[in-house]
């Protein structure tokens, strides 16, 4: 008969595998627990999940940009967001976050990005959540993890729609000890007051065709421009005013272009042929 022999160390990290206790199990890089926001009645990813650590409100910590919405959203137009976890000394970070109207339904459209940081969609019940992605959560600057995503505002009348997001600040040490979780919510009111410009009155777009500049003259105050491909897929995007309204061209493939440019009062469409 043959004898198996385990030496001491053997036994004890055999017996730490099979006992280890639930709430030491190490946070999930790749895919984060769906429902975990720490809104509307919804735990977070803090001590009732994977990081055993108490959620902090606060808003510095967890920040959630709309870029060009301000405290308001026109309905069926897309946004750029940018969400960033900011914490001193952090070497990943992760974050879920979803868009509710008042009854608490999923509303608007996200669409995942890849940069600067990798994004996913999940959809649990009636929620959709959109949240890190995989390797994605490696912080890109020391301290800060930001990741970009597109979401589509609802149709009109859907009324106040608000975000609720939780970040994670992790140090990467391999267990929960020494990590950060953040709460964050930001409510935008419904705009029905906004004009679609779809001529030439109110910004121009030269020179067309462009091989590496375009230039966008602007009258308005600060826009939000995007540009996409034509698949509908945003491959750049800008702040423009009167004193800035340039915008670099020179890396994208020959071919035609499609701009949409957003403020609180005007949406303006155009499109160019990058040779």
């Amino acid at each position: 008969m043959k004898k198996i022999i385990l030496s001491l160390s053997s036994l004890c990290i055999l017996f730490y595998i099979v006992f280890m206790p639930q709430d030491k199990v190490i946070s999930n890089s790749t895919t984060p627990l769906s429902g975990h926001t720490n809104a509307l009645g919804q735990p977070s990813c803090g001590k009732s999940a994977c990081h055993n650590v108490a959620t902090i409100a606060d808003s510095t910590k967890l920040v959630i940009d709309i870029v060009g919405a301000g405290g308001s959203y026109m309905p069926t137009t897309d946004y750029i967001i940018n969400i960033s976890v900011v914490s001193d000394g952090h070497l990943r970070g992760g974050f879920q976050m979803m868009a509710v109207d008042s009854m608490g339904n999923s509303v608007g459209t996200f669409t995942a990005s890849g940069l600067p940081n990798g994004t996913q969609l999940a959809t649990v019940g009636s929620k959709t959540y959109i949240e890190h992605k995989n390797m994605s959560s490696i912080a890109t600057i020391s301290g800060v993890t930001t990741w970009s995503m597109l979401w589509m505002s609802p149709t009109a009348g859907t009324g106040d729609v608000t975000f609720y997001a939780i970040g994670v600040a992790a140090n990467n040490n391999g267990n929960s000890s020494g990590d950060q979780v953040f709460s964050n919510n930001r409510t935008l009111t419904e705009n029905l007051g906004s004009s679609i410009i779809e001529s030439h009155s109110i910004l121009k777009l030269y020179p067309n065709p462009s091989i590496d500049y375009i230039t966008i003259t602007n009258n308005q105050n600060k826009m939000n421009v995007m540009i996409m491909d034509q698949n509908a897929k945003m491959v750049t995007q800008a702040i423009i005013d009167a004193n800035n309204d340039r915008i670099y061209i020179g890396d994208l493939p020959v071919g035609i272009y499609y701009i949409k440019a957003i403020n609180e009062s005007y949406i303006f469409y155009s499109q160019f042929l990058k040779q």
